[in-house]
Formats: structure tokens, sequence, C-alpha cells
């Protein structure tokens, strides 16, 4: 009796099979050429007590098909406060890769605008608020500027904002889709910040 061996699977690293930003769409912005890469890698600068770094990479199963990366991430300082922005596309949307650059610009954006002394608290709950209200808008006017559905850029969105205080610091931190945004205290523990969301598109 001959055994057999499992097969051993090939995995290639190959191009796009189509623009990663769609022809048709006119030129693409500036940014495009950042969110485009096989590999994109972000930090803050490191002026004061917090410095961000932020890395996303082509799934291996992305890179086989000749799909683009759908993950975007973003980092920007802006005062005393340091934000971070996440976003997974969904998958199975054809533009979910623009709208989680999209997102994540349009939040780091707004919350920037905010950023400042005073009330931490108060001051971020709303700034957060805010922020995912502009993701949103950002994405129904691209979408109805390309004629296409607000579906069609469907993606997760996670944003984390360290703002200095006297005495400390504060965390913020606010959610739409799955995903976890987690604290390590002093001592090493690690806490869920957020309950995240286990939607149609939670995996």
């Amino acid at each position: 009796m001959t055994s057999l061996e499992p097969a051993t699977p090939r995995w290639e690293l190959r191009p796009l099979a189509s623009p990663w930003w769609p022809e048709g769409w006119g030129e693409a912005p500036s940014w495009v050429a950042d969110a485009a890469q096989e590999v994109q890698c972000v930090a803050s600068d490191a002026n004061g007590r917090w410095v961000g770094i932020g890395a996303s990479r082509r799934g291996r199963l992305h890179a086989h098909r000749g799909a683009a990366r759908e993950d975007a991430v973003a980092l920007h300082r802006a005062g005393p406060w340091l934000i971070a922005a996440v976003a997974d596309g969904a998958g199975s949307k054809p533009f979910s890769r623009i709208g989680a650059a999209l997102a994540c610009r349009a939040a780091v954006a707004a919350l920037a605008e905010r950023a400042g002394t005073g009330h931490a608290e108060a001051r971020l709950r709303r700034a957060l608020s805010d922020a995912l209200d502009a993701a949103d808008r950002t994405l129904r006017a691209c979408a109805d500027e390309r004629g296409i559905a607000p579906s069609d850029l469907r993606t997760t969105l996670l944003l984390a904002v360290v703002a200095d205080a006297p005495g400390g610091a504060w965390l913020g931190a606010a959610q739409i889709g799955d995903g976890t945004i987690a604290a390590e205290g002093r001592g090493g523990d690690v806490r869920p910040v957020t309950p995240g969301d286990g939607g149609d598109f939670a995996g």
C-alpha cells in the first residue's frame, strides 16, 4: 500500500489583478500611493510622552489571489492628543479597501480639529462621536459622487485617543464593527476598552 503525503500548498505573491483606484474614477488622490502599498507602516512624531506605531500588510490569501490589502491605519498627533484609527474593509464588498482608507482619514482629521486642553473626558466623548459621523459622511459622499451604493465601501472603524492631562492621561475609544481595542496596565494586565460588534461581517 502506498501512503499519500498531503500536498504542500503553494502560495504566490501576485500583483494586483486590477488597479487599487478604479479606472473611470479619475485621477487618484495623492494619498492613494501609500494606501495601495503591499505594506503600510505609520508612526506618530515623538513629541510628548506617547508614540504611536501602526502597520498593515496584505494577507497571504489576498496576495495569492492578486487582491488588494483591505486594511487601513492612520496615526496623528494634535497638541496633547495622540490619535489612532484602524479599519478593516469587508472582503465581500468591491470598494471596501477605499472605504477603510477614507474612514481612517476622515476620522483622524475630525479628531485633530477637536484636540485641545480643557476637560478631557467631555471633549473626548464629543470628539469621538463627531469622528464616527465624519467617517460616515465621507463614505456616503464618495458613494454619491461615484454612483455606487454606500455598502460597497463597507468597513469597520476603530478609534483610540490618548489625551495628556495634568497628573496622567485619558484614553478614549470608539468603534464600529468587530475588532478589539485593549489597554495594558502598568502591571501587565490587559483589558478590553470597547465591547466590539459581532455583526454579519464579524469573524
